[in-house]
């Protein structure tokens, strides 16, 4: 779970391993989420991983694909 101090649209992350994941979402052109459901959703830490960032997001076409539990994991993906 990432634990930066500050709001994440101030973008002053003091911590290494929030700064390595901004450096990577602002590298990449579309994010692809691959998770399994979790009761009757998708897990804390995928939910923590995409708040933890903010301006990092804008213009990124983000998919999800899921799996697992009964329904097949739609119930983690669904709108």
């Amino acid at each position: 779970m990432l634990d930066d101090p500050h709001l994440p649209r101030l973008r002053q992350y003091t911590r290494q391993h929030t700064s390595d994941w901004s450096a990577l979402v602002d590298a990449v052109d579309a994010v692809v989420f691959v998770t399994p459901e979790y009761n009757f959703g998708y897990p804390a830490t995928i939910k923590n991983a995409i708040d933890y960032l903010h301006s990092e997001w804008n213009y990124k076409p983000v998919g999800f694909v899921s799996y697992g539990g009964i329904a097949a994991g739609t119930r983690a993906v669904h709108g």
